[in-house]
């Protein structure tokens, strides 16, 4: 039960950094596909708690949609570093 809290935890958490950073970085895309991915996992836990078993179909939604979460959250870190670092130049020297 613990190492389902941590993947949901982390899921979570992903989907919150992509919003903030999709927010932040005016990236409309990666908010719509981070949303994208949230409805599955509402769905799921509906589901789940409706009919207090979500089964095995269900399992494999919600984890598909939370590596999801995850690889996107990855792809931006990435891609915010990437920018970050082609954007830093470096200090012209001084001519005497």
């Amino acid at each position: 039960m613990n190492e389902a809290m941590l993947v949901i935890t982390v899921g979570i958490l992903g989907g919150i950094v992509n919003l903030l950073l999709a927010y932040v970085k005016k990236w409309e895309l990666l908010a719509v596909f981070t949303l994208a991915l949230v409805f599955p996992i509402i769905g799921v836990l509906l589901i789940d708690a409706l009919y207090g078993n979500m089964g095995w179909f269900g399992a494999i939604v919600m984890f598909s949609a939370m590596v999801g979460i995850l690889g996107l959250t990855a792809i931006s870190v990435v891609a915010v570093a990437v920018q970050s670092l082609s954007t830093v130049k470096e200090p012209e020297k001084a001519e005497h």
